[in-house]
């Protein structure tokens, strides 16, 4: 059994090509907020909340180990 949709939380959300090339295309911003130099990395695991817009907050991996990277996209965005 699925786990419930929190409204207005962040919930487990898929993740797809689309994803990865949402988080891909703002790696110079992840650099960065995080002062790192990343060439490469893979989205481990995303949530997503709607809002205006939508927010999603995942774990990536790469050349530095891993973090947590929020994006932040509005309607129309993405």
């Amino acid at each position: 059994m699925s786990e419930p949709i929190i409204e207005g939380g962040f919930n487990d959300t898929p993740v797809t090509p689309e994803v990865h090339a949402l988080v891909f295309s703002n790696l110079a911003a992840i650099n960065d907020k995080l002062d790192t130099n990343w060439t490469n990395l893979i989205v481990a695991s995303v949530k997503s909340q709607v809002v205006a817009g939508v927010n999603y907050r995942g774990t990536v991996k790469g050349d530095y180990g891993s973090a947590v990277v929020t994006i932040h996209t509005k309607w129309g965005s993405n």
